[in-house]
């Protein structure tokens, strides 16, 4: 028989299933040292 999980596992669960597919579907590459950020490059 299975037993109820407090909503905190459910919740930790559930974020990281999110977590996994976002990974997988979205997946972000490093950023490249060489190439300066766009907020870096402006000068004020």
């Amino acid at each position: 028989m299975l037993q109820a999980r407090p909503k905190g596992d459910r919740l930790h669960l559930l974020a990281t299933l999110v977590q996994a597919y976002e990974a997988r579907r979205f997946p972000i590459d490093a950023p490249d040292p060489w190439k300066p950020s766009f907020c870096g490059s402006r000068l004020m």
